[in-house]
């Protein structure tokens, strides 16, 4: 605009270098990994382990129900008791939790229309919400993932435990998106991407790059390749 009413001659901003871009790599957890985010989040939890209020006694459960569904952490805080059928071992994705001025309401739709999708559990996950179905507390939202006073979690109130609880170990920096990325890499290692795809909610396989962390190493094609060697056949 200056430089087009004649305030000044050049455009400043031409000479401006780029910001930098810091681009997250992709990390998907090893079993290794797993092992120790388990013992450092029960070990948070644990009432003798330290003094002051009661810390939430959700997250290990948490944890389970993510890596066995490969859900975003919104939708897993939305899921309800009646979208489960645990004598079929599977969990229906039908809402996630959206931040209001009032607080954490569950909204009665998915993030995206692809979102809505039937889950079958692995028997961990099911193990996990058949104990917390006879051990929790009636609440007037009917969650699987209460807070204390029965009211819908607030997703930042969670990532804040969740950091508190890995805080000091080399795990520091994982989030609950690295956990879908796990679900989602040893998924895209056994089955195709449509799969994989379908499982996290997603419209389609577009978005994998982003959730899959690829090997360094690739397949072995030297036996093709050959064909381009200096002596190669020349075919007719």
């Amino acid at each position: 605009m200056a430089v087009r009413h004649d305030v000044v001659a050049v455009n400043p901003i031409r000479g401006a270098a780029p910001i930098p871009k810091s681009e997250r790599k992709v990390r998907a957890l090893t079993v290794e990994n797993l092992h120790t985010l388990r013992a450092a989040v029960a070990a948070w939890q644990n009432p003798q382990s330290y003094k002051g209020p009661p810390r939430g006694q959700f997250l290990t459960d948490l944890v389970e129900v993510l890596l066995g569904t490969g859900a975003r952490i919104g939708e897993v805080l939305a899921l309800r008791w009646p979208d489960s059928n645990l004598d079929a071992g599977t969990v229906a994705i039908t809402g996630t939790v959206a931040v209001r001025k009032g607080g954490a309401v569950r909204q009665t739709f998915p993030k995206t229309d692809s979102g809505r999708r039937t889950l079958a559990l692995p028997r961990f996950a099911v193990d996990v919400l058949l104990r917390r179905r006879v051990e929790s507390l009636p609440n007037e939202h009917n969650v699987v993932f209460p807070s204390e006073r029965g009211t819908i979690l607030l997703p930042a109130n969670v990532r804040r435990q969740w950091r508190a609880a890995l805080e000091g170990t080399d795990l520091a920096e994982v989030t609950f998106k690295d956990l879908q990325k796990t679900v989602a890499t040893l998924l895209s290692g056994k089955r195709d991407d449509e799969t994989t795809a379908a499982q996290l909610g997603h419209s389609g396989v577009g978005t994998l790059p982003h959730y899959v962390e690829r090997p360094h190493i690739t397949p072995n094609v030297a036996d093709t390749l050959a064909a381009l060697a200096p002596g190669a056949q020349i075919n007719p």
